[in-house]
């Protein structure tokens, strides 16, 4: 897997560039790492990452964004910006601080030259949807500023969660210069991490080598039941005899494997053998912690 999101997400750096004069583009590496017990059927659930972002001041003050492209970068018209004279980086990172029930974010100035910005206000915006592809919704922000800041200058702080989702971060850098240029902005986020509300990622998916079944990511907007249904040894044989009798594992050993309810009944899953899948004991107590705190 991919942020520095054991960092929840990903570490992501930013060029905001005034008049500067550079022959080549580089492009900061996203870093990241799931932090679960990763078993050898279980992977982690991927993250996507944005790349740099430029902001071009020409010689009117004017900003100009862009996003270079990562896979081509000799198609971007460097030569226009050979004249320019100042450039400023940030690297910036969020982490989930797991069974704190927050989010760490932070920012650090990695790269100066020319000019200084007298001050940079960043805004630390999070966002949360109820599944992978759902509308991102603006859940909680944190407002900081740098005055007059240098290489190494940096901020941080907690953002809190109070319920399980899909979460992207978003980092928003406003510039105001004392030596004529205009004020300027860059905006770049993270990927999406699913959550629960004790800021532990989910686990992953998980596929039956036998039955092909699988647990794909839930839904961020389940509701706890007052009567789950029933789960019975009763229950428990019928499936391992379904089970047995379906896939032709007459010598299927059950020692080590628990079946595991993929909606959990404490939020309305049944007992449907759609819904039912054997795991391995470690395996399951991965996906059991996390919906405890779901």
């Amino acid at each position: 897997m991919k942020i520095a999101f054991k960092k929840m997400l990903v570490v992501f750096t930013i060029f905001i560039v005034s008049l500067c004069s550079f022959s080549s583009y580089s492009f900061a590496e996203s870093i990241q790492s799931i932090n679960v017990n990763q078993k050898s059927i279980v992977y982690p659930t991927p993250i996507e990452n944005n790349q740099e972002i430029f902001i071009h001041v020409d010689a009117y003050g004017n900003p100009t964004i862009e996003v270079p492209d990562k896979y081509n970068t000799e198609k971007n018209n460097i030569e226009v910006y050979n004249n320019s004279v100042s450039t400023i980086g940030f690297t910036s990172d969020a982490m989930p601080d797991a069974g704190n029930k927050r989010i760490r974010v932070s920012s650090i100035v990695s790269k100066i030259t020319g000019n200084s910005p007298s001050q940079v206000s960043i805004a630390f915006q999070l966002y949360r949807a109820s599944t992978r592809s759902g509308s991102m919704r603006l859940e909680a922000s944190s407002f900081k500023s740098l005055l007059f800041p240098s290489m190494g200058s940096s901020t941080s702080d907690y953002i809190n969660l109070s319920r399980t989702g899909y979460y992207k971060v978003r980092f928003t850098y406003s510039m105001a210069y004392t030596t004529g240029e205009r004020p300027t902005s860059a905006t770049t986020e993270t990927g999406v991490t699913l959550l629960n509300r004790m800021a532990r990622e989910f686990p992953g998916g998980y596929t039956d080598p036998i039955s092909g079944s699988s647990i794909g990511e839930p839904n961020a907007d389940w509701t706890k039941t007052s009567s789950p249904v029933s789960w019975t040894k009763t229950d428990r044989n019928n499936f391992r005899n379904w089970y047995i009798s379906t896939y032709n594992q007459p010598n299927y050993n059950w020692t080590n494997v628990e079946i595991h309810h993929i909606q959990p009944r404490e939020y309305g899953g049944t007992n449907s053998y759609s819904n039912l899948i054997p795991l391995p004991k470690g395996v399951h107590t991965l996906y059991t912690s996390w919906f405890a705190g779901y």
